[in-house]
């Protein structure tokens, strides 16, 4: 079987990272240990790890026209499978500056946990017109992967167009919500705990609780479910049944972007024709190398050293 592709339909941000020993808390003034920017938001960080994992990918997304997008292209221009045809600068009347490129502040605590700000910026001006001619070649092979960061409506237009065309669809519901209309067109959701107790309208339980979230998201609505659960690992609830896919140990530096490299990661193996075990075997393995290194895309390993680092970590279903 010949491999299919990997459409990304999402957001692209210039993120703007503030190392702290604690997160800020209302009414405080902290200082900042040190600084940095690099490429973000949760479609081109999901773009990214499909293509290091070997899935030929699109992104789908809309930029400013400003020295951010500038950043953000030449940051990507070396990604090997990565493909920028449907990554549009949008600019104003006259070729004027049009609406900047979005952003998300991020502080990284001592312990390498994140709190996140975004700013859509020209994400939210994505239009179904772009989306439908980014997928107008798709086939019942691709995989085309949203998540929340772009306007609902347009998420929505582009999950139904790929259910049409046949494709597999994958929906990272983040940031979480309760509204479920996005759920009509979904083959698989991909959800952290946070966001499948909101989509539930619930709290996680005692004794297991990922293993009851995915499993009740799995039965409620029908859907092949994975959550992620950080140290935990990830969970599967497909079939009627729950397999646990075990985290592997590192040392980490960060956390931002690791859900979203578990995601490219799973779904360009899911694009090659794997199944759901093996495809979020692959995703822990990206996310081990997400976790070690700063910045949601600063990590280096690729294809090859996810398959060392699974040989060296076999997951065990329990």
């Amino acid at each position: 079987m010949s491999k299919g592709r990997v459409f990304v339909v999402g957001s692209a941000n210039l993120d703007r990272f503030l190392y702290v020993d604690a997160f800020v808390r209302a009414g405080e003034t902290i200082s900042s240990t040190s600084s940095k920017e690099a490429v973000g938001g949760k479609g081109l960080n999901q773009a990214v790890a499909a293509a290091r994992a070997g899935a030929s990918t699109w992104m789908v997304g809309n930029l400013g026209s400003d020295g951010a997008a500038m950043t953000i292209t030449e940051a990507i221009a070396g990604e090997e499978n990565l493909h920028r045809d449907f990554l549009t600068s949008q600019t104003g009347p006259g070729d004027e500056p049009g609406t900047p490129t979005g952003q998300a502040m991020i502080q990284i605590s001592k312990d390498g946990d994140n709190a996140i700000v975004l700013i859509a910026g020209a994400n939210a001006t994505i239009t179904t017109e772009h989306v439908t001619e980014a997928l107008e070649s798709l086939t019942s092979a691709d995989v085309v992967v949203c998540q929340r960061e772009i306007p609902d409506p347009v998420t929505g237009h582009a999950l139904a167009l790929a259910k049409e065309k046949g494709a597999t669809t994958v929906l990272n519901l983040a940031p979480a919500t309760a509204d479920t209309s996005l759920l009509a067109h979904v083959d698989l959701l991909i959800v952290n705990e946070t966001e499948a107790a909101t989509l539930l309208g619930s709290t996680p339980t005692a004794p297991e609780p990922e293993t009851a979230l995915a499993g009740a998201i799995h039965r409620r609505f029908g859907l092949s479910t994975i959550l992620t659960a950080g140290p935990a690992g990830a969970y599967i609830a497909a079939g009627g049944e729950t397999t646990h896919i075990p985290a592997m140990n590192c040392d980490v530096a960060d956390t931002t972007g690791a859900g979203d490299a578990f995601v490219g990661a799973t779904v360009a193996l899911l694009a090659e024709g794997a199944d759901l075990t093996r495809a979020a075997s692959y995703g822990i393995a990206a996310a081990t190398a997400a976790c070690s290194a700063p910045g949601a895309q600063g990590y280096t390993q690729r294809r090859q050293d996810f398959d060392v680092l699974l040989a060296s970590n076999p997951p065990q279903d329990q």
